[in-house]
């Protein structure tokens, strides 16, 4: 079982997409399958997942076979290996500026892609990153089935930490 996480934006459901011979479950989906929903956040417009219970129920879940479980809580999910994805800012901004989502919603996640705030949340579980910002969603998905049959994350993923954007704090949005 592998968990594609990363702040919204960075390719999670694209890349899932592009991915096969696997079992895809998006996180919301399995948090309301596993009744891990607990309310709506209106200023993120998101619903509010219970993590504990998301972690709890979802191994149940889980159909047979290899699965994928991809979204922004995704390693909240049991996994063999958590694989995280990051983005450029100003690409991601790009991105989150095309799904038409307000400039405050935009300004947060690249700040948190920025500080590699998912980082501490997973650094203490079998993990690595990848890049998307300039890499095509089939040739991350050829990434991720090597995964499952190698079993080899240490080949083809970046340690946590790689993708250092913190240079950008200093030239501002823009």
């Amino acid at each position: 079982m592998i968990a594609l996480t990363g702040v919204p934006g960075t390719g999670k459901t694209t890349l899932a997409d592009h991915v096969d011979d696997v079992s895809v479950l998006g996180a919301n989906d399995l948090a309301r399958q596993v009744d891990a929903l607990g309310g709506h956040d209106d200023d993120r417009q998101a619903e509010i997942v219970d993590e504990a219970a998301l972690a709890e129920g979802a191994t149940d879940a889980y159909p047979e076979g290899p699965v994928l479980v991809e979204g922004h809580l995704a390693h909240h999910c049991p996994a063999d290996l958590v694989v995280l994805l990051r983005c450029h800012p100003d690409e991601l901004r790009d991105r989150l500026a095309t799904k038409g989502w307000s400039e405050a919603k935009i300004e947060e996640n690249a700040m948190a892609e920025t500080l590699d705030a998912l980082v501490p949340e997973i650094e203490q579980r079998p993990a690595g990153e990848l890049d998307t910002t300039d890499t095509e969603p089939a040739r991350l998905a050829q990434t991720i089935e090597a995964l499952f049959e190698d079993g080899g994350p240490e080949v083809v993923l970046d340690p946590l930490g790689t993708a250092d954007w913190t240079h950008t704090l200093e030239e501002g949005p823009p």
